[in-house]
């Protein structure tokens, strides 16, 4: 626990001079933690940690020889157009799959089973969407609207 004071909605201070007390306890500690973290700062100069970097990128520019980094860059490239052929094969597996699963093949269909052509081409798609509509249309002639509306009179 960072404050030894801490404020709950239960230990509010009750007057300016408590709330003083708190404020300055908690002022000592912020002080004791900077004091720890400079000290600890301290024992670790930036000048060391300089040096241990240079000495590891030193370590690994010596151990690639000019020899061993075109190898790798020749692997490397040799994996990418590796990957660019597998991705061309893919795309192309997919957009036929595409096309085989979004367009049915087009079959001559004949009336059977009291149903004519476009309700049996409807009901005999093998793969694919396969979208049919019914409609109905009720008429009925009201003389009385007629007589009264002009606009119905033509």
């Amino acid at each position: 626990m960072l404050f030894s004071h801490s404020a709950r909605a239960v230990d509010k201070p009750q007057t300016m001079d408590e709330m003083w007390e708190i404020i300055e306890a908690q002022q000592k500690q912020l002080d004791a933690m900077k004091k720890t973290f400079e000290e600890a700062q301290a024992v670790i100069s930036p000048k060391e940690i300089d040096t241990e970097e240079s000495i590891q990128q030193t370590k690994e520019e010596i151990s690639h020889t000019p020899e061993e980094k075109e190898a790798s860059q020749q692997q490397t490239q040799a994996e990418v157009k590796e990957l660019q052929h597998k991705t061309s094969i893919l795309a192309e597996a997919v957009e036929t799959m595409r096309t085989a699963l979004v367009l049915p093949e087009e079959k001559e269909y004949k009336s059977a089973y009291g149903l004519g052509p476009a309700a049996l081409k409807v009901y005999q798609v093998d793969q694919g969407l396969s979208i049919g509509g019914y409609g109905e249309i009720n008429y009925q002639q009201i003389k009385a609207l007629r007589m009264t509306m002009p606009t119905l009179n033509d």
